[in-house]
């Protein structure tokens, strides 16, 4: 079994969309509500979480945090539709559990849903990148749709 660390902004209602193999415990739950970033990633650790999940963006900021002692998972989503963030993040969790359970080294992990594409990358910096390349991807296919 895999203990998790929700942080205070996770949405603890996607802890039903894990299975029996991952224990899903809240910043609040753990009484580390008072703890931020760097101070509750390492006392996630101290208390023998293997892995923390955020929506917290500051994780995965270059240079952030200067060491990792546990995985950092930041779930990201965008969707052009009105569909509560709760839904879109929650197409991530079976990912996010399959890497939990095979395991994943300490540091930062960046899961992403840009309009249902699922996107995996080490940083923010890099998941924008990836989001940028498939933004000038569609502009140009409905650029040439348009002149065709």
């Amino acid at each position: 079994m895999r203990k998790v660390l929700f942080d205070h902004c996770f949405p603890a209602p996607l802890r039903h969309k894990f299975g029996r193999r991952i224990q899903i415990t809240t910043a609040e739950e753990a009484g580390l509500e008072e703890l931020v970033n760097s101070d509750l990633e390492k006392a996630a650790y101290d208390l023998g979480y293997y892995a923390l999940l955020t929506i917290d963006k500051g994780f995965a900021k270059p240079g952030h945090i200067k060491e990792f002692h546990i995985p950092v998972v930041l779930l990201r989503s965008i969707s052009k539709e009105d569909e509560p963030e709760q839904e879109r993040l929650a197409v991530l969790i079976p990912g996010v559990e399959r890497e939990l359970l095979a395991g994943m080294d300490p540091g930062v992990y960046v899961r992403d849903n840009y309009e249902g594409m699922l996107l995996s990358s080490g940083s923010f910096d890099e998941s924008e990148e990836l989001r940028k390349e498939l933004k000038e991807k569609e502009d140009s296919s409905r650029c040439r749709a348009r002149q065709a």
